[in-house]
């Protein structure tokens, strides 16, 4: 085996057999999976730093909102509804607060005015096992 000119040393089995092939050494066989790999990771994370931004520009929104109308509580009820749909991607959203004892419609979004007046007329009325919101409101309460 001969030595390498600059430093004397001899070659290992894997600089030998390298130096038989004519020196050049395979390219790496799962280059494309891991750039593939590498490029859906990429987006997955490019997803949820926009996705993040998207919830904290609605939270400061809802802040600015809070801070505007310390008195009336409207607005901020209106700027959750429809910062809910944005964030969800629904096509309508109803608010309700619960005072402890009883449901009060807050704030509608994308929803027919009928069906808010039905919404004004039935509500405040007291949580029942009939109602969608009563098995949401029982996680909260």
């Amino acid at each position: 085996m001969r030595r390498h000119r600059a430093t004397g040393h001899k070659p290992n089995a894997r600089q030998a057999t390298k130096a038989k092939r004519g020196g050049a050494s395979k390219p790496a066989r799962n280059h494309s999976v891991r750039t593939v790999g590498k490029d859906t990771e990429i987006a997955r994370l490019g997803r949820e730093l926009a996705e993040a931004r998207e919830q904290q520009a609605a939270t400061s929104e809802i802040l600015r909102a809070l801070s505007a109308a310390p008195i009336d509580a409207q607005p901020v009820f209106d700027t959750i509804v429809r910062k809910a749909v944005s964030l969800c991607g629904s096509l309508f959203a109803n608010v309700f607060r619960f005072d402890g004892e009883l449901l009060h419609w807050a704030a509608s979004c994308n929803v027919d005015p009928s069906y808010i007046g039905l919404l004004k007329g039935k509500y405040p009325m007291r949580p029942d096992m009939s109602q969608v919101l009563f098995s949401v409101n029982r996680w909260f309460v």
